[in-house]
């Protein structure tokens, strides 16, 4: 039987549902009617992966136009970025996602990641206990707490270019968001993986800073080792981002900031040019008191970094 038969004739009952700002906006912002369609319990068994409502509908209208399932997409991707991890020896961010996708659901707090499907950006989608608003490609809820999690919503718009390597990127990196990884804290594998991966601009740094963190301690992402590369790779319009990450990491070493240090003057280096006058002036504020609080006896030297880039 085809998969999209499988997909057509398996229309199980919708559970009902509830939303999170995870990542995916709040339902607040919404401007569509959530689709009647039944749920399908089946998408990607083997990838702990089934679909809802909305996915049945571009299934028909692919298959009518001769184009590939969604299905058939997602697994195309996963198979590439496993193969790349592999390949690349990043056995962290491969075990993670490996067990994210585990059909027994023991990397998703025993739950089927479930994926809608939105036909124009803004709609809202019943998922699992809660509800998720469609945004841009794709966004997900990978925060166990929330009653839709794990969940990832895909704009429909999108339909013809699902083999593109932006969608499979982000896709991908909405996937890292379900295993646990955000932006925040920790060694940002969501957008590492994804332009390693999928994407050809400046992939090869993003996979060499994922194989730099194998093997280091948790603490490895406030280091000097992680951050002053990460913020010249990152901080391009993501600077929001950045900015997030080497606050969580002052917060977390309060009194060995060398690396919050060196991630900021790298940042401010590459980028100062391209930042605001406002984004500019806080990163100064805050180079010196990590420069203070460097743990080293390199206070002054430290110091002048920052006075230099004024």
């Amino acid at each position: 039987m085809s998969l999209l038969a499988i997909l057509l004739t398996l229309q199980l009952p919708q559970p009902a549902r509830a939303e999170t700002p995870a990542f995916c906006p709040a339902p607040a912002s919404a401007v569509f009617a959530p689709t009647a369609l039944p749920s399908l319990n089946i998408f990607l068994g083997d990838y702990n992966i089934s679909a809802s409502a909305g996915c049945l509908d571009f299934a028909m209208a692919a298959s009518a136009k001769g184009d590939t399932t969604l299905p058939l997409t997602v697994k195309e991707l996963i198979d590439k970025g496993r193969a790349c991890l592999k390949k690349n020896g990043l056995t962290t961010p491969l075990h993670a996602l490996n067990r994210a996708l585990n059909p027994d659901h023991s990397g998703t707090s025993g739950k089927t990641i479930k994926l809608a499907c939105a036909r124009k950006e803004g709609e809202l989608l019943p998922v699992n206990d809660g509800e998720i608003t469609a945004t841009d490609i794709a966004c997900s809820v990978g925060d166990p707490t929330q009653p839709e999690f794990p969940a990832i919503a895909v704009n429909m718009e999108w339909a013809g270019k699902f083999r593109k390597p932006s969608f499979q990127a982000a896709f991908f990196h909405e996937l890292f968001h379900v295993a646990g990884y955000g932006h925040d804290v920790g060694v940002d594998y969501a957008y590492l993986a994804a332009d390693c991966c999928f994407e050809k601009i400046d992939a090869a740094n993003a996979c060499a800073m994922m194989k730099n963190a194998e093997g280091k301690g948790q603490d490895y992402w406030t280091s000097k080792e992680y951050l002053a590369p990460y913020m010249k790779w990152q901080g391009w319009g993501r600077w929001g981002i950045a900015k997030l990450l080497l606050d969580n990491a002052a917060k977390a070493k309060p009194n060995d900031q060398l690396g919050v240090h060196a991630g900021t003057i790298a940042l401010l280096k590459v980028w100062g040019g391209h930042l605001t006058p406002k984004w500019k002036a806080q990163l100064l504020a805050e180079c010196l008191p990590a420069a203070k609080h460097s743990g080293t006896a390199k206070t002054a030297e430290l110091e002048k970094e920052c006075n230099d880039l004024r």
